[in-house]
This record gives C-alpha cells, sequence and structure tokens, in this order.
C-alpha cells in the first residue's frame, strides 16, 4: 500500500470535495501550488476536471496514480479529516462567508443549497447555467442554512412551510441584496438566493447591448410624458436590470418616479421606492393606492404577476402617468394577450401599451473560440445552412468553459396605431405578425439573432434551445 506522506497534503482541501464525489470519481485533492490544486486519480475525465475546477474556482493539475493507490490514500486521510472535522464557529462562519464572496466574484446569479443523505450539494448559477461548486457535511448545511434563515429573519424552526426573505450583504464596499426562499424537499430544506448589486455596472442604455436602431426607438419612447412600457422574458433574462436603467435615465428633479417592489432589488437616490410586505399589511393594494394620492408622474411595478397587477399597471397609463413594468410571456405580442388573460379590459390593455421589449440572455462566446462546421438548422424561424460558426473551446481565463458572461438578445415592438386596430377588429395573429414583421422586422429577435451570429460572439445552437 502506498500512502503519500501527510505534510505533502493540505487536509483543509478536503472541505472543498465531499467523501461520495471522490471516491465515485477516485480523485483527491493534493496541495495548492503556483499552477493550481494538484490532485491524483486514476484517469482524467473531462467533466469531473470541469467540476472540481468550479469546486476551488481554479486551475486542476492531475497527476496519475493506480487506481488502488488513489483509492487507499482516499480513505485514509478521509479518515484523518474526519477525526479533525470538529470544526469551531469560526470554521463555519469561513465557509458561509467564503460561499458568497466567492458567488459574488464570480458573477453568479443564483445559489442552490440542496439538502442529501451525505450533506448537500451548493450549486452556482452563472451564465445561466448551474455548475457544482461544493459538496458539504451535515454539520456544515445545518450551520449554514440555520445562519442564512436567521440573517433574513426567518423562523428557523419553521422547516414545513415554504418562506421568503432578504440579506443585505455587504462585500468590497459594496451591498449586496440577497433574496431568500425556502422550499421543504423530500430530503431536507432547500435554500436558493437570488443575488442583486447596487454597483452601477452600465453607464447608460447603449451599454445594455441593444442595437443603435434600438435606442434610438428606446429613447424616444422614454421621453413621452405618458403611456407603458413592459419588459418581456424568462426569469433571469436581465429584465430588472433593464428596468432600472430606464428608470434611472429618466430620473431628475422635474419628475416624481415611485416604485412598488416585491421587494426593492436596486436602491436608486431620488426614488421613491417601496418594498411589498404582507405580514405589515404593506399590500400591492395599499402602496399602490397610497402612491396615487403623492401626485406621481412615473410609477414602476416590479412585476405584473396577476389581476390586481395589471389593472393597477394599465388604469395608471390610461389617466395619463408614465407606467413601466416587466411580465412573463413567450414573445412582444403576446404581451397583450397576457395582459388581457389576466382581466384587464381589452380596449384598455389596447390602448395603454405603447411599447414592449422582449429579451433573453445568452452566452458570450470567450475569444478561445473556435470554428467548426455545423449542420443545416432553423434559429428563430429563419434557416442557417451547413457551415463553419464559432463554437466554445475552453481555456483557463474562461475556466474551460468556454464562455465569457452574457450578451442581450432582444426584440422591440412598438405597439401603432395599425396593431391597435386590428387587434381590436380581431384580425388572425398570423396577419398581425406578418405586418410586424414587415415594418419591425429590424428590431426583431431574427435580426438581432442574425447580427450576433455574424459577429462571431454567440453559438448559433445555444441560440437555437432558446425559442
Amino acid at each position: 500500500m502506498i500512502i503519500l506522506v501527510l505534510e505533502d497534503i493540505e487536509l483543509d482541501l478536503l472541505n472543498y470535495v465531499n467523501y461520495d464525489f471522490a471516491t465515485k470519481f477516485n480523485v483527491l485533492p493534493i496541495r495548492r501550488y503556483n499552477n493550481g490544486v494538484i490532485i491524483i486519480c486514476s484517469e482524467i475525465i473531462d467533466k469531473v476536471i470541469n467540476d472540481l475546477k468550479i469546486m476551488f474556482n481554479d486551475n486542476i493539475v492531475p497527476y496519475i496514480h493506480t487506481k488502488e493507490t488513489v483509492a487507499e490514500n482516499i480513505c485514509h486521510y478521509y479518515e484523518i479529516f474526519k477525526s479533525r472535522q470538529n470544526l469551531s464557529e469560526d470554521n463555519l462562519e469561513d465557509v458561509y462567508d467564503d460561499t458568497l464572496r466567492l458567488a459574488i466574484d464570480m458573477k453568479v446569479s443564483d445559489i442552490h443549497i440542496e439538502p442529501n443523505k451525505s450533506g448537500a450539494n451548493i450549486r452556482f448559477r452563472r451564465n445561466g447555467e448551474l455548475e457544482l461548486f461544493k459538496c458539504v457535511s451535515p454539520r456544515v448545511y445545518k450551520f449554514i442554512s440555520t445562519k442564512i434563515k436567521v440573517m433574513s429573519n426567518l423562523d428557523i424552526t419553521e422547516k414545513r412551510i415554504s418562506q421568503d426573505g432578504k440579506i443585505t450583504y455587504k462585500y468590497n464596499d459594496f451591498k449586496y441584496n440577497l433574496r431568500v426562499a425556502t422550499l421543504l424537499t423530500s430530503k431536507g430544506e432547500k435554500i436558493s438566493i437570488r443575488i442583486h448589486n447596487n454597483k452601477n455596472e452600465y453607464e447608460d442604455i447603449s451599454d445594455l447591448g441593444f442595437g443603435e436602431e434600438q435606442i434610438k426607438i428606446i429613447e424616444r419612447y422614454l421621453s413621452k410624458k405618458n403611456g407603458m412600457i413592459i419588459l418581456s422574458g424568462p426569469t433571469g433574462s436581465g429584465k430588472s436590470t433593464t428596468l432600472y436603467k430606464f428608470i434611472e435615465s429618466i430620473n431628475s428633479e422635474r419628475i416624481s418616479i415611485y416604485t412598488i417592489e416585491d421587494p426593492v432589488e436596486y436602491e436608486i437616490e431620488g426614488i421613491n421606492q417601496s418594498s411589498i410586505n404582507e405580514k405589515a399589511g404593506l399590500t400591492f393594494n395599499e402602496i399602490s393606492r397610497n402612491i396615487l394620492r403623492h401626485d406621481p408622474d412615473v410609477l414602476m411595478i416590479g412585476e405584473i404577476r396577476d389581476e390586481e397587477t395589471a389593472k393597477v399597471a394599465v388604469s395608471s397609463s390610461v389617466v395619463g402617468h408614465k407606467v413601466f413594468s416587466t411580465i412573463h410571456a413567450k414573445d412582444s405580442l403576446s404581451v397583450i394577450t397576457r395582459l388581457i388573460d389576466l382581466g384587464v379590459n381589452e380596449f384598455l390593455a389596447i390602448d395603454a401599451l405603447d411599447l414592449v421589449i422582449s429579451q433573453r440572455l445568452v452566452k458570450k462566446l470567450c475569444n478561445c473560440k473556435k470554428k467548426k462546421s455545423i449542420d443545416e438548422m432553423i434559429v428563430f424561424n429563419k434557416k442557417y445552412e451547413k457551415a463553419k460558426y464559432y463554437s466554445p473551446h475552453g481555456c483557463e481565463k474562461c475556466k474551460f468553459t468556454g464562455y465569457s458572461g452574457r450578451i442581450l438578445l432582444s426584440e422591440i415592438l412598438i405597439i401603432d396605431d395599425i396593431i391597435k386596430e386590428m387587434l381590436l377588429k380581431k384580425k388572425p395573429m398570423a396577419y398581425i405578425r406578418e405586418y410586424i414583421n414587415t415594418k419591425y422586422f429590424e428590431y426583431s429577435f431574427s435580426q438581432n439573432v442574425e447580427t450576433l451570429i455574424n459577429s462571431g460572439e454567440v453559438y448559433i445552437k445555444d441560440l437555437e434551445i432558446l425559442r
């Protein structure tokens, strides 16, 4: 039996790799070195190496040993590690802080803490995809889940009922708003954290990723004193970021801006922001009724999600206020039918709406990208012939993922008088879409997709699955 010398192994590295993971894939982290974390393994499996890179947020340097040698060392050192694992409260605090700080550094949008038989998996959503970050013991899971619930003012004794809360976390002189949600599963209480920050990452609207012609349209409608602008798209598509930048761009001493949010995600100086708090009696209805007594010029509703929010948004626009909001809808034209489905009068919904912006976020290729031949495919109703397109490759800079951040894919629809008339006359949707594709094609998803593919910034297959 070959056992490596204890002094050669940094036992704290075993905090990052769950014993079950180590034994399943026969890998053992040894020490940190200049070029990354050294591991021993019996074979190199790309997916396992990538998982370890995410766990350590570092490069992985593998050394091959026999299967028996690696397995024996795993048993030996995890036994020593377990005997020394009577962690102090300070060590556990480090796990909590290290997880949040690393997530922020990696520009993670969501953290998932998911219990299992051996403790819990902590996964990060980065660039729109979930990645395994760390496996933790039952002791660490219990501490970190309790800590999160305490910090977000949740009832730590209540696990059967889902709860929502908020943590204000300070890191590197910036405040981050963490939205916490719990859910009881068959394996225990899962905790999800959505990370928002108050950093001004975008100087102006042009930094958001819209095309030049799209920006001209947006600025024209932002300058109007009334009407309604709605952003649509799935969760995590950047709607809130765009919405806040729109509000910031019109913010001035000459107008009175109010928001109703659940909760406030970004704090903006000079804007009256209110959070819904059902427990304290601050319902949407109560806040909206009070705001209308305060002479508002602009009203921003965080999300239209039911009949109540839909009717307040539409009626506020009809009586002369400027209204901004978000909604979940398949595409721009579907926003109107969504409002009607929520119980808004058809005529009022059509009359109130000025501009709809639908958006998605797609992964942006790292500069290490390479061209490869891809078969013919249909993307956003357009046929792309078999050809060579830029594809993800992977390097140290992008942690071998092939991607570097995300880029905006958007569509803008002006609800002009002709569209309103066709909707009121109940013209077929296919007929209305034909008119839109003829008049507003340059602002459409299809045109935006073609531009992104030709620029080489995105992988064509990533766009294919968005629809």
